[in-house]
């Protein structure tokens, strides 16, 4: 019964939000790029277009959110590759449900073959099969090539506010990744032997995730490593330790 308490408590920890800030700005520039390209389908009277653009900006802005510059530069090339791609080729399929399942079948396939190569390789495989299912069933009338267009133009014009935001605040995400770890590093050793320190080694690791993507995590490496040594030990860590992390 004791394994199963502590089971669920560890289940409970790992579900509870963290205490990080809401990515707002993300949110934000999601719904302004939303009634621009809406704004912009009223005006050249096409709706279509404004669909398959927004699309691609939707696609986008999910992975603008969180990592590096570099990370999020090559997740959000990385699924514009694949929406085009998946969006052509369902777009050409043949309307037999034979072609329709084979083509569905070999984008998953191809998906699921490169998805454990990376986070961008992961992007890639996912908008992949999104955009061959959007190609074969989103019932555009516009052709392959002008689906394709329009989605590469909606992924567009959600980059730029990622672009903007390296130009003012390049480096910043990547600091603060790093001290993220070191943060997640001090909560781990001050967990050792409690109950949450299951979660506080979770956290650690996803924070830990997120700065090895940077080019200044090296250090931030080594602090994590030597935490979760710490915490497989069980060694308890003296309070001035902690405050000096």
């Amino acid at each position: 019964m004791n394994h199963i308490a502590a089971l669920g408590r560890s289940v409970i920890a790992a579900l509870t939000p963290a205490k990080v800030p809401w990515v707002v700005g993300p949110a934000l520039w999601a719904m302004a790029t939303a009634a621009l390209i809406g704004a912009a389908g009223v005006l050249v009277g096409d709706l279509q277009v404004a669909g398959v653009a927004f699309l691609g900006a939707a696609c986008a802005v999910g992975f603008l959110a969180t990592g590096s510059y570099r990370a999020r530069w090559r997740a959000v090339i990385a699924q514009a590759c694949g929406g085009a791609l998946g969006i052509g080729a369902g777009a050409l399929t043949p309307g037999s449900a034979a072609a329709l399942m084979l083509t569905a079948a070999i984008a998953g396939t191809i998906s699921g073959l490169v998805g454990g190569i990376g986070p961008s390789a992961t992007a890639f495989g996912m908008m992949l099969s999104v955009g061959v299912a959007f190609g074969q069933f989103g019932g555009s009338s516009l052709s392959w090539w002008q689906q394709v267009l329009w989605y590469l133009a909606g992924s567009a014009v959600a980059s730029v506010a990622l672009l903007a935001s390296w130009v003012f605040q390049r480096g910043a995400q990547e600091r603060r990744a790093v001290a993220g770890v070191f943060d997640a590093a001090a909560d781990l050793c001050a967990a050792i032997g409690a109950e949450d320190a299951g979660a506080a080694r979770a956290r650690l690791a996803a924070a830990s995730a997120i700065a090895r993507s940077t080019r200044e995590h090296r250090q931030a490496e080594l602090v994590a490593l030597a935490a979760a040594a710490l915490y497989a030990r069980g060694t308890p860590v003296p309070d001035p330790v902690i405050e000096a992390i």
